[in-house]
């Protein structure tokens, strides 16, 4: 049986998603079982005392009443309402 090892470190993370199709495709090819052990751990981590105060002093509220499925429906949300006010104000990426 494959085991997965799920390691939290402190890091700078940079996420980028170039489209909602692309995001799609990368939630796809996680099974659904390494995401439910991946929520588990996050919620894990997040009920951990010395992780949930720091979360806290940074001003973060814990939720661990979202599930993955709502993670995803609210990124999807989110990316269609960004895409609607580029797209109505004609907004360009200056490079």
């Amino acid at each position: 049986a494959k085991t997965h090892d799920i390691r939290v470190e402190r890091s700078s993370t940079h996420v980028r998603t170039s489209n909602l199709n692309e995001m799609e495709a990368e939630r796809k090819a996680i099974s659904a079982d390494l995401t439910a052990k991946i929520h588990a751990a996050v919620l894990k981590a997040a009920d951990a005392p010395a992780i949930k105060g720091r979360l806290t002093a940074a001003g973060f509220e814990p939720n661990t009443a979202t599930t993955p499925a709502d993670l995803a429906a609210g990124l999807k949300s989110d990316f269609e309402r960004n895409a609607a006010i580029v797209k109505r104000f004609d907004i360009k990426l200056n490079q």
